[in-house]
């Protein structure tokens, strides 16, 4: 047996063994009766009316989730001060006022509800937030501020502290570039240039982001493989016109593209597409081919490895994962559907990747959100093209603005047309009456077995090439 076919089997029994594990109850599987966690103490659904408020203290352990109207604060819990006087552990995610603000490493003290997490109609909330290992929901709640020195908090050792300290660097970097982004441009423009750099996907205003979704391009405003894609061959290409070799440009990407998923939040899709690029610039220093789907599976097993929660209530990350099967398998077949398009500016191969990623999500995306957007290959092709000069602009644009501000806002305005031309396309193909159809009845049955027909016909696709061939 070759090594990539035994590689190959070894990886769906992984897969496998997963989904069998979270069909068993194990991946996330607590102990509801220990006293030393945090989820011990709340309330089922409306009950927590019935019960007292909860004093505890925690640590800020990510970027508060800033809404219009509120903000959410994930935190690792220390000390349940009141009713009783008690060490304990555990993350919740507490709701809380707008004001005042609050940063990650932030020692606080917080008085509220703690509520069993519930799934939500067709939503499986308490399984979207047990993949972040959040049990527990914080409601009604008061806060106060304790401390803000990340390094000299007492609760920590001396790892979690240089830790906090080095991720609050980073958020401040990323809070004070997106501050930058809101000095050169007016909006909704630099809401879309914190979505596409920064990964700031709730800084558009939901107008516009339903514009996206009906015009079936939501994906260009959040970070995605096509952004790190589009990275990592400029970034070989300017290393390339340097006399920088192959081995010697790994480090140097590895570290821009660890660099440019901290900024980004590490969402699931940066950190898969970071990863996929990694394994093929190494496969090439080492002289090897690593074949695609292999590429692909290393890269799940690794995500899944870290947390693998996320093959089934991370909808990012499996979107992201059936886009690139699309890109693998689908490309080829539907680049011959499609070899009357024109090869100029990349017309033919942005139409026929766009069209085999679409195709890949679909029965996923109509099971999510109960519509299909009928338009979207045509979107994607007069929009994908304009996504890396859009990029290339607002990064050239924020590096001139920490030299000479006036010079940004200058150039600053190519981005600013450029963004109002992509709004305007956007906004004209989802005002059209048939731009998407709403599908209610789309199961998880149906989704089996559309993914089951996908399968069946590449299948026969392939024998029907191989035929030919022979």
């Amino acid at each position: 047996m070759k090594n990539s076919t035994r590689n190959l089997i070894i990886g769906i029994l992984f897969i496998i063994g997963l989904i069998i594990a979270n069909a068993l109850g194990i991946l996330d599987n607590i102990d509801q009766n220990d006293e030393s966690q945090i989820w011990f103490y709340n309330s089922q659904g409306f009950e927590f009316k019935n019960h007292p408020k909860y004093t505890y203290q925690g640590i800020i352990i990510s970027p508060p989730d800033v809404r219009i109207d509120h903000q959410k604060i994930k935190i690792k819990t220390t000390q349940l001060l009141k009713p009783i006087n008690k060490k304990i552990s555990g993350n919740v995610l507490v709701k809380t006022q707008l004001y005042p603000s609050y940063q990650y490493g932030d020692q606080i003290e917080i008085t509220s509800f703690l509520i069993q997490p519930e799934a939500i109609e067709d939503f499986k909330y308490d399984k979207y937030l047990a993949k972040d290992k959040i049990y527990s929901l914080g409601y009604g709640a008061r806060v106060r501020l304790i401390n803000q020195d990340k390094t000299n908090q007492t609760e920590l050792n001396q790892l979690d502290k240089f830790k906090n300290l080095i991720l609050q660097t980073v958020y401040n970097l990323r809070q004070n570039i997106s501050d930058q982004i809101n000095k050169i441009w007016p909006e909704p423009t630099a809401s879309f240039v914190n979505s596409i750099l920064l990964g700031y996907k709730r800084a558009m205003s939901e107008d516009i982001k339903e514009e996206f979704r009906r015009a079936g391009v939501s994906h260009i405003i959040v970070i995605s493989g096509l952004h790190i894609t589009l990275i990592t061959i400029l970034l070989s290409k300017i290393l390339y016109s340097l006399n920088i070799n192959r081995k010697k440009q790994l480090p140097i990407i590895l570290i821009i593209l660890t660099i440019f998923a901290l900024l980004s939040g590490f969402s699931a899709s940066t950190i898969r597409a970071s990863i996929m690029g990694l394994i093929v610039l190494f496969s090439q220093n080492i002289g090897r081919h690593i074949q695609k789907h292999l590429i692909l599976l290393y890269t799940a097993i690794i995500i899944l490895l870290m947390n693998p929660l996320l093959l089934f209530y991370d909808l990012g990350f499996q979107l992201s994962f059936l886009a690139t099967i699309g890109l693998i398998y689908l490309s080829p077949i539907f680049k011959k559907l499609f070899k009357f398009l024109p090869n100029k500016m990349e017309i033919q191969s942005t139409f026929v990747s766009s069209f085999s990623a679409i195709i890949m999500t679909l029965p996923l995306t109509i099971y999510q959100f109960k519509t299909i957007s009928l338009l979207a290959p045509i979107a994607n092709l007069f929009i994908l093209p304009l996504i890396p000069i859009l990029m290339l602009f607002g990064f050239i644009n924020i590096l001139i603005s920490y030299l000479f501000f006036p010079l940004a806002k200058y150039f600053g305005f190519i981005e600013y047309i450029l963004s109002k031309i992509l709004f305007l396309i956007v906004k004209l193909i989802s005002s059209l009456k048939f731009s998407s159809l709403g599908v209610n009845n789309f199961n998880s049955t149906s989704l089996i077995i559309s993914y089951a027909l996908i399968i069946i016909i590449f299948i026969y696709v392939q024998k029907q090439k191989n035929q030919n061939l022979n």
